[in-house]
């Protein structure tokens, strides 16, 4: 008796297993269908051909079209669910947390075109069809309230939202998710409390230079491997806006060091033009080498060299290339004597006295070089 109700439990559990395998056969039928023709366009005989089973079958296990709909509904929804508030909402500065939120979507849509293409196309005239988006339009709206009460920042908020605006931007305009949230959330903050004004982007050059101030810090207190999330956050940027200048952390590190080179290089033409004896020029090198910018900037590179093997010996000769070329000037504009060989005499005094940059080494480096060509201490190089 027990081995009966064993084998009849067995069967039953079995059927139940064949019944939930033909159901989801079903679904998955129904939703590439829809996906490829959309909802409006797709016929029973359709979806039963395509999984592979018989029209009595298929209405078994759904009577009517809109039970078959929400079972695809249901199978397309829990394969791509739609994209998670606390992603954005942790996120304090408004316009920050617009374009982390756009940026979701856009990505979302990126995902599931073919799919939200035929749903919306579609819910005008199919009543389940506009059902199944409710949970997604709400997300929308709650994502649009982001902007501000202003009316018209809300409406240019729903507009960049809008699944047609992205189609328009990326799919047919060839740009870039990254590029189209910044233009759109450019668009809705420009509007907010400007009532009837044309809108006008946000100062872009401002947060690019946030960014780079951002980075340095943080890659000279963590190196290269902290995260673009912490940069963000110490910009007071959302991901997006560092994506909309800088095409990877890699080219965001370089610009940092370039930009940080050309600071320092810049300070050591200044040189130039001064009135420098030979050891107030030398203090004034080795100022700029030791700079809290330089300072960090070579810890940094120092550190990573590893990493940019082929970039970091010139990185760190750029500055002191440049003092040495300062020095040389200041070099063969001394008067009274005449030097053989002003590359190899600035090679001497640069390793005399910049290179150790002790002030008594400054001193005696210049007095051990004056002497050794025979020039008076203290002599003022003209300027160049």
């Amino acid at each position: 008796m027990s081995q009966v109700v064993r084998s009849r439990n067995y069967d039953l559990g079995k059927r139940a297993d064949d019944v939930l395998v033909t159901r989801t056969r079903i679904a998955e039928a129904a939703m590439q269908l829809h996906g490829s023709l959309g909802p409006a366009r797709t016929t029973i005989s359709a979806v039963a051909e395509l999984a592979g089973v018989r029209r009595n079958t298929l209405y078994r296990h759904f009577p009517t079209e809109d039970e078959l709909f929400a079972a695809c509904s249901e199978h397309f929804w829990s394969l791509h669910p739609l994209p998670d508030p606390a992603r954005w909402r942790q996120v304090d500065e408004p316009q920050c947390r617009f374009e982390e939120a756009l940026s979701a979507v856009y990505a979302y849509y990126g995902e599931t075109a073919d799919m939200l293409a035929n749903l919306t196309r579609d819910a005008g005239f199919m009543p389940v069809v506009e059902r199944s988006l409710e949970q997604y339009r709400a997300l929308l709206e709650d994502i649009a309230h982001i902007a501000g009460e202003d009316q018209p920042a809300r409406a240019t908020a729903r507009h960049a939202l809008d699944f047609s605006t992205w189609r328009s931007l990326v799919l047919r305009g060839g740009l870039s998710d990254d590029v189209a949230v910044e233009l759109m959330s450019a668009l809705a903050f420009g509007t907010a409390g400007r009532r009837g004004a044309v809108a006008e982007p946000a100062p872009q050059q401002g947060k690019r230079d946030a960014v780079v101030r951002a980075a340095f810090a943080a890659f000279a207190e963590h190196g290269f491997r902290v995260s673009l999330d912490e940069i963000a956050e110490r910009a007071g940027v959302s991901k997006v806006t560092i994506y909309s200048h800088f095409t990877s952390k890699e080219a965001l590190f370089r610009t940092v060091i370039t930009e940080q080179l050309d600071e320092a290089v810049a300070a050591a033409r200044k040189l130039s033009s001064g009135e420098f004896d030979l050891r107030a020029l030398c203090e004034a090198c080795v100022d700029v080498l030791t700079s809290p910018a330089m300072v960090n900037l070579h810890s940094v590179l120092e550190a990573e060299a590893k990493r940019f093997p082929d970039d970091t010996a010139a990185w760190l000769g750029r500055v002191p290339a440049e003092l040495r070329r300062v020095l040389e000037t200041a070099v063969r504009a001394l008067p009274g004597i005449r030097i053989p060989d002003p590359a190899a005499a600035v090679s001497q005094l640069y390793a005399l006295c910049v290179q150790p940059g002790s002030p008594d080494v400054i001193e005696s480096g210049v007095a051990m070089f004056l002497k050794f060509y025979e020039t008076p201490p203290n002599t003022k190089p003209s300027k160049a």
